[in-house]
């Protein structure tokens, strides 16, 4: 695996049409801007960090609906804006934000289709159902590269999980914090996503070792919520140094 792999090639991106000749205006923008056939390499500039920051956002806090409409279900408009704009501003740069969504409104069609084809489930109107429950295939990609590859690619990722999914156990103790990640249909589902999530942390080399053991599944109105238990010790150990994903951590302890 190289850093000019294909994680979502042409080919890919037209299947999510219902005509295979089918295109949208957005399509020959994604082309210009270098975002298709979209590589492991692409993911190193602003407008491919901004893009693995969207998929992000829309994995774990919104959706891609069936008209292939990225939504981001995030109360601070300003805090997702900031994050996912500085790369593809020109690309989707009208936003619409009604009932706690932010929906892209340029270009949204090109966009959710591209983030649907990293690996992004398209979901219900009930926002636990989706069509999988893995890491975004973008993930798989680079994780499997080269270190120096993949480094800023994934903190780009790490980043956006540690700052909105970290929270602090009502009962404090020993693992008193926790990674609150995705809900599940059954417990081993939610067993082996949680060990995938430790895996790629694990890759990250952040100076601190997650175990599968920390991985925890308290059911929730019928369906498994993955937890991810965070020792104090490894949250101290996050907050001490340089690296981009402590400077998430100093803000959230």
């Amino acid at each position: 695996m190289t850093i000019d792999a294909v994680i979502v090639s042409e080919k890919h991106f037209l299947q999510s049409y219902r005509r295979p000749d089918a295109r949208d205006e957005g399509y020959a923008f994604l082309c210009e801007r270098e975002l298709l056939p979209l590589r492991a390499r692409t993911l190193t500039t602003e407008a491919g960090k901004s893009l693995v920051h969207l998929a992000t956002w829309v994995y774990w806090n919104g959706c891609v609906d069936e008209r292939n409409l990225p939504r981001i279900t995030e109360r601070n408009e300003i805090k997702v804006h900031g994050l996912i704009m500085p790369g593809l501003e020109g690309l989707h740069c009208e936003f619409t934000y009604k009932d706690g969504e932010l929906k892209p409104a340029s270009h949204s069609g090109a966009l959710g289709r591209l983030v649907h084809a990293m690996g992004v489930p398209r979901r219900s109107h009930n926002l636990d159902d989706c069509e999988y429950e893995r890491l975004p295939r973008y993930l798989d990609v680079m994780d499997r590269l080269s270190r120096i590859e993949r480094d800023r690619m994934l903190y780009d990722f790490a980043e956006v999980m540690f700052r909105e999914k970290l929270r602090k156990t009502k009962s404090g103790g020993y693992d008193r914090y926790f990674l609150a990640l995705r809900h599940h249909p059954t417990k081993q589902c939610a067993q082996e996503y949680g060990q995938s999530v430790v895996h790629l942390l694990n890759r990250l080399q952040v100076g601190v070792f997650f175990e599968d053991k920390q991985v925890q599944t308290p059911i929730v109105r019928e369906r498994y919520k993955c937890e991810l238990r965070l020792r104090v010790k490894q949250v101290q150990t996050l907050s001490e140094g340089t690296r981009p994903l402590v400077q998430v951590i100093k803000r959230l302890t």
